[in-house]
Formats: structure tokens, sequence, C-alpha cells
């Protein structure tokens, strides 16, 4: 329980929520990029052959809605990107602590981890908020350009109409056609942040596909070092003996053992001969009464306690 997100429950999360939160990605934003891209050119076209002086100002126009899109946009997506980061790791805490729940009330631990959940998610709710506040300001930026695009052309439009200077059936296509131009991309907008989630699941999807193929176990390749006498990694135990406050008899006692990498071994005995208190001493939960407890040549436990597993 030393990690705030467990890799497993991280990944339960990624697997769950992260990739149904793609979905609006491939069905909402991708078809309405294409619209985005096509939708304006072809009334722009129309709006040639029958205004150009209105066409003119739409060809100024629609490139600033994505040009302030994009502006805010690159906020929304950090702000998304850390919202998914915070929701990833209290997933995989949550798990970790469900995993875990009764070694934490054996401890007595049950309580604080509840607290750190609730810190959790109160963190996740302040960066779910945030987001939506830019999303909200941002859809206000896009809709106000949208806005005033289309005022440039229907005002022009309805005093040359007034003054005698333009056909009606002209003026009134001119008035259906120009918010047709910007539709696709107010919309767009809109898609982006439905699936700003899901494109922030979909890179770390991609990310654990790319990376190294996991051992068999749950086990992480760890790279150490070369040097002498460090040809394989080994798990030691030297003279270790464990003796609990009030018992009469130790736990373990003058316990030593070497199990190599890729080494089975079996821990039996009758009730009370100490299997539990040899886990635990390998856990780094334990620290023994005398003896040394060794990784890889190293010294991660012993009874002075001046050196811990990290885990």
């Amino acid at each position: 329980m030393g990690r705030p997100a467990g890799e497993a429950g991280a990944r339960v999360t990624l697997l769950t929520r992260g990739l149904d939160a793609v979905d609006p990605f491939f069905t909402g934003y991708v078809p309405q990029l294409l619209a985005a891209c096509v939708v304006p050119v072809i009334v722009w076209a129309r709006l040639v052959t029958v205004d150009w002086a209105s066409a003119v100002v739409v060809l100024v126009t629609v490139p600033l809605v994505p040009v302030f899109g994009a502006l805010v946009g690159m906020r929304t997506a950090a702000l998304t990107g850390r919202q998914w980061g915070l929701l990833r790791r209290l997933g995989g805490h949550f798990r970790d602590v469900l995993a875990g729940l009764g070694t934490l009330r054996s401890f007595g631990r049950a309580e604080h981890q509840s607290l750190v959940v609730r810190e959790l998610a109160d963190g996740h709710r302040r960066a779910s908020v945030r987001a939506l506040r830019v999303a909200f300001l941002s859809s206000l930026v896009l809709e106000l350009v949208c806005a005033l695009s289309v005022a440039l052309v229907a005002v022009p439009v309805g005093l040359r109409l007034l003054a005698g200077e333009m056909v009606l059936a002209a003026g009134l296509l001119v008035l259906v056609l120009t918010p047709e131009a910007y539709l696709p991309l107010r919309a767009l907008g809109q898609r982006f942040h439905a699936s700003a989630e899901g494109v922030a699941a979909a890179e770390e999807a991609f990310a654990v596909l790319e990376g190294p193929e996991p051992r068999p176990g749950g086990a992480r390749v760890v790279s150490r070092g070369a040097g002498p006498g460090r040809e394989a990694p080994e798990l030691e135990l030297c003279g270790v003996t464990v003796r609990y406050p009030g018992a009469e008899e130790a736990a373990l006692e003058g316990v030593s053992l070497r199990v190599a990498a890729g080494e089975r071994v079996a821990v039996t005995g009758p009730s009370g001969a100490g299997k539990s208190t040899l886990l635990l001493v390998l856990a780094g939960l334990v620290v023994p009464d005398s003896g040394v407890v060794g990784w890889f040549g190293d010294v991660v436990g012993r009874a002075d306690g001046a050196a811990r597993p990290a885990q």
C-alpha cells in the first residue's frame, strides 16, 4: 500500500472508464472534423456565385474560429490530462485499498486510507470543475466569434436590401448560408471538449501497448548495473531471528535462506511455525531482532533498521 495508485488498479481504470471515453473521439470528433473541413468550403463556393462581398467576409472570419478554438483547446487538453491522471490515480488506489482492506483493518490503517481516498476524490473533483470551467469559457468564445462573424455579413446585407442595392432572393440566400459555414466549426469545438478525456486515455493506452511486455506474474524487469558476483539476482536471509514482545519463544530463530532468480520455494509448516512472520520480514513489514536480509548482494533489512525495503 506504499504507492498512491497501484499499477493493476490504474490499468483497470484505463480499460474501463478510459477506453469508454475514447468512443466520443472516433464517433463524434473525427466525423465532425471532416465536416468542418468540407462544409465551409462548399458554402463559401456558393456564396461567391451569389455575393462576392459577403464571401470575402466569410473567407476572412472563418479561420478565426479554429484559431481561437486551438488557443483555448491547448489549455483544455492540459487540464483534461491532469484530470485523467487524478482519476487514474484514484481508481488505482481505491482498488488497492479494497484488495488490502483486511490487512489495513488488522493494522488499524483503514481509517487513514479512507481519508487518503477522500483527498484523492476531492482533488479529482476540483480538477474536473476547472476543466469544465475552461470548456464553458471556450464555448462562449467560439459562440461570440461566430455570432460577430455572422453579424458582419448580415448587417451589410440588410442595409443593401433596404437601399435596393441587392436582390431579395440573393440576400435571403446569403443570410441562410452564412451561419452554415460556421456551424460545423462550432460543433467541432464542442466535440473536442467532449472527447478530451478520451484523447488522454488513448495516449496512455498506446503508451502501454508500445511499452515493454510485462513478465509473467506481473513481475517487472529491473535493470541493475553489472558488477563482480552479480550475474543473477537472489534473495538471502542470514541468521534472521524475530521475537514478538511478550512471547516466550521466538517466531523465527536463526533462519537462513537463499533463493536464486527464477527459483520457486514453498514455505510449509504447522500453524505457528512462523510462515507469516517470514513473509512479513521479506515484505519489510517486520524488522528482525537479529540477522540480515539481503537482495542482490545489497542489505535491505537488518536488526538495527538502517536499511529497509522500498516497498
